[in-house]
């Protein structure tokens, strides 16, 4: 009975010092981080999503080549260097990940066993596929009706059930099968990660409850896992471009995010997250990788607005265009594919039209993501939400000053 009222007390006072940790925030700080929310990176990751859909503008097709003539150095920047822009999605994915699972780490909910982690894993996994399957769809109706007769969407040489199965799984990349949609490899790979993470956090929280670990031991366990993998990825992995289809050769920047969450939070030093920054850092010494500077960048970024400038509020254009930056992301291969195919025989060989072109095809996306965002990815949150309220019990209300799920 003294062991439990022991273990009990124990718990008690890591939640007051974890709400005082949290309480030293200032308060717009803390209103951010209780609802989850930093504008400015909502912002940068619809400008980000933007360069994306430029860049697979100035890749796919042939506007940007006749636009050449009118923008050379415009349509040189977008086809070579827009890309790295996916460096922040991918620092921005392994922080979002630790953020939202920060309550779950220090074991504030006493429901951190395997089944709470398969939870979280498959909430993640459906805030992706749903809108993912959607955007499918809408690629094979294209491609299948419009596109008969026209030419096919530059990715699709053919289709098969594996191949279809292996997308709604985001195992293409693994299993060697060709993706149907731009950009879509970078899917696998956050759920790899998520995947990865998730099964960190449930050996982490077995071990807390068969070893009556404090917080501070969770966090140096997952410290000392995250840390040296992402020093090898740097290192070696990330070196070598045909490991690029798993997670091992993305960990540096994803596991980067993670830890600028883990020290915001409090859990680790900024010595430690300055420590792994030197050390991934230092492999550019060896290998010059334009890439991974851009993720570094990004770091760097991330960690500027979750300390200095959580409090800042954005326009609400730039806010929403990081709202619906995940359904942008997913549907403008399709309809740039859509409307360069319906006005090529327009556009011929003019310059200029070929840039305009380019202009429409750059709005038509940002509509249909817009219409993909409220039509099903906003509902399928919401769903996701409701079904996980159902399921999880309720969290003392100390405790929710910490919650960000």
């Amino acid at each position: 009975m003294s062991d439990v009222a022991t273990s009990s007390g124990s718990g008690v006072m890591e939640r007051v010092d974890a709400v005082r940790k949290i309480q030293t925030m200032p308060p717009l700080a803390v209103a951010r981080a209780s609802s989850g929310r930093f504008e400015t990176l909502d912002a940068a990751r619809g400008i980000a999503a933007c360069l994306i859909v430029a860049h697979h503008l100035a890749v796919y097709g042939r506007a940007s080549d006749v636009a050449m003539g009118i923008a050379p150095s415009s349509m040189i920047f977008l086809y070579d260097h827009a890309r790295l822009v996916v460096q922040l999605f991918l620092v921005l994915g392994g922080f979002a990940i630790a953020w939202s699972t920060f309550d779950r780490a220090l074991g504030l909910r006493q429901e951190g066993d395997w089944s709470t982690i398969g939870r979280d894993f498959a909430n993640r996994y459906l805030r992706l596929v749903i809108p993912y399957g959607a955007m499918l769809v809408f690629l094979l109706v294209v491609a299948t009706g419009f596109g008969a007769g026209v030419s096919d969407p530059p990715l699709i040489e053919s289709i098969s059930w594996l191949q279809l199965v292996a997308h709604l799984f985001f195992l293409q990349d693994l299993l060697g099968c060709s993706n149907l949609s731009a950009g879509t490899w970078y899917l696998c790979i956050d759920i790899q990660y998520a995947a990865f993470y998730f099964l960190l956090l449930g050996t982490v929280g077995w071990l807390r409850r068969n070893r009556n670990w404090d917080s501070k031991q969770v966090a140096s366990a997952v410290a000392s896992v995250l840390i040296p993998l992402g020093i090898l990825s740097a290192w070696l992995w990330n070196r070598n471009p045909d490991n690029d289809a798993t997670l091992f050769y993305f960990m540096g920047p994803m596991i980067l995010g993670s830890l600028i969450a883990w020290e915001r939070k409090g859990l680790i030093s900024s010595w430690t997250l300055g420590l792994y920054a030197l050390g991934i850092a230092s492999s550019l010494w060896f290998d010059f990788r334009p890439r991974f500077m851009v993720g570094l960048a990004s770091g760097l970024f991330l960690w500027l607005n979750v300390h200095y400038l959580s409090h800042v509020s954005m326009p609400r254009f730039w806010k929403w265009l990081g709202k619906i930056s995940y359904s942008l992301f997913l549907i403008h291969y399709t309809v740039n594919w859509l409307v360069m195919t319906t006005l090529d025989d327009w556009m011929g060989d003019n310059p200029v039209r070929g840039l305009m072109v380019m202009v429409t095809c750059f709005v038509s996306s940002v509509i249909a993501g817009s219409i993909l965002h409220y039509a099903i990815e906003q509902p399928a949150l919401g769903w996701i939400k409701r079904r996980s309220s159902r399921v999880q019990p309720q969290v003392h209300r100390s405790e929710q000053v910490l919650s960000t799920s």
